[in-house]
C-alpha cells in the first residue's frame, strides 16, 4: 500500500487537488463548497477555541430560554455567561 502511494505521487499526471475535487464533487453540488473543501488540507485547519469548552456550552441553553421565553434582560443574562466563558477560555488557553 505504501509503495502504491509513492508510485501514484510520482506520476506526473497526479494532482492531489484534482483527486480531492473529484471526490468532493460526488458529494457536494455547490462549486464554492468544493473549492473550500479542497483548500483545507493537513497543513491548513480551522482552530476553534470553544471546542475545549463543550462541557460549559450547556449553560447557554437555559440562559437563552430565560431571554426568549421569560423576557429576561438580554444583556444581564448574557453578561453572566460571558464571564463564565472568559474564565473557561483563560483556564484552557493561558
Amino acid at each position: 500500500m505504501l509503495q502504491t502511494t509513492d508510485l501514484v505521487k510520482q506520476d506526473p499526471t497526479y494532482s492531489e487537488d484534482a483527486v480531492m475535487t473529484t471526490a468532493a464533487q460526488k458529494k457536494i453540488d455547490d462549486p464554492e463548497s468544493v473549492t473550500a473543501l479542497v483548500f483545507f488540507k493537513r497543513d491548513k485547519v480551522i482552530f476553534d477555541p470553544l471546542w475545549g469548552m463543550l462541557g460549559v456550552s450547556t449553560y447557554i441553553g437555559p440562559a437563552i430560554d430565560r431571554v426568549v421565553t421569560q423576557g429576561a434582560d438580554y444583556n444581564e443574562v448574557l453578561d453572566a455567561q460571558t464571564t463564565t466563558y472568559q474564565a473557561r477560555l483563560l483556564e484552557l488557553y493561558s
